[in-house]
This record gives C-alpha cells, sequence and structure tokens, in this order.
C-alpha cells in the first residue's frame, strides 16, 4: 500500500511538471530585414532597416552609405513602433520619429546627421496603416506593400526587405 501511495504522488509530480503552458509561435518577422536602394543623383545608397524586437515591437533606422553593404555614414531617420501580423494583413503604428532637417528634400548637404542630431517630430496617423506583406517561399525576404494615406506618393510601390541575420 505505501508503495501504491509513493507511485501515485511520483505519477502527480511527474504530470504537473510535463505540463507546460503552450507557447504562442514568435512572428516570423523577428530579426532584422533591410531594404537597400541606390540612388545615382547622389551617388549613395539608402538603406531602410527594420528590427523586429518582438511579436508586436519594431525599430526602424534609415541610413546612408558609400557601398550597398559598408558601414553607415549616418541617420536620415529612426523610430520605434507597434505592429501586428496576421496572415499577410499587417498593420503598424509609430508615434514619435526622428528625422534630419529637409528628410524630404534630400541633397549631398543634408542627407544623413548623427543619430542624435536628428529633430523630433510627431506623428499622428487618423487611421492605423495597412500594408499586405508578403514572404518569399525560403522566409528570407518579404514584399512590404502599403496602403495610400494622402501624404505619401512611394506607398503604391512595393518594397522587398531581405533578412539579414
Amino acid at each position: 500500500m505505501r508503495y501504491l501511495c509513493l507511485l501515485f504522488i511520483a505519477a502527480c509530480t511527474a504530470s504537473l511538471f510535463s505540463c507546460t503552458d503552450s507557447e504562442e509561435p514568435m512572428s516570423p518577422l523577428i530579426g532584422a530585414w533591410e531594404n537597400r536602394e541606390y540612388v545615382d543623383s547622389l551617388n549613395y545608397w539608402i538603406v531602410e532597416r527594420y528590427d523586429f524586437v518582438n511579436d508586436s515591437t519594431y525599430d526602424i533606422n534609415v541610413t546612408v552609405r558609400e557601398s550597398e553593404t559598408g558601414k553607415d555614414l549616418g541617420y536620415r531617420f529612426a523610430t520605434r513602433g507597434w505592429y501586428n501580423l496576421q496572415a499577410n494583413d499587417f498593420t503598424f503604428t509609430y508615434s514619435e520619429m526622428y528625422q534630419i532637417k529637409n528628410y524630404y528634400l534630400p541633397s549631398r548637404d543634408n542627407l544623413y546627421a548623427p543619430k542624435n542630431e536628428l529633430r523630433f517630430s510627431e506623428i499622428d496617423f487618423s487611421d492605423t496603416p495597412t500594408a499586405n506583406l508578403t514572404f518569399s517561399s525560403d522566409g528570407k525576404q518579404f514584399e512590404l506593400l502599403a496602403e495610400c494615406l494622402g501624404y505619401n506618393s512611394e506607398c503604391s510601390l512595393p518594397k522587398t526587405y531581405s533578412k539579414i541575420n
């Protein structure tokens, strides 16, 4: 009887340790992704980097390089945002951004600055922006097609991002 009681206690203890809460799968976006574009007129690469920190937070940094994979010379834009990915529907937002003076009018004279010299701007989305996000079959790239907001003419052009880590 004593052995039966010990066996029962051991079975209960083992079942407690073997049961764990099932964790939600982590976002396939987690990690660093880059879109690199060469600008002929400026003779520089503009690099848009998304760092997906966890299942809901990401950082965006837009930097300038002399070569596609070289060292960043400085920053054009930086922000932290929040996102949600459901199938191919990507919703995102950010409220604080830091950018160089005359961000939308780039020239060789005001193309980039050290991160600590970026200027604070606040943005208030009247609606939560959305995009269609499609992964490549190997999961190492995604294409982002953002919905058009009234002030952004580039939104209808898809951008391809490659995983860098």
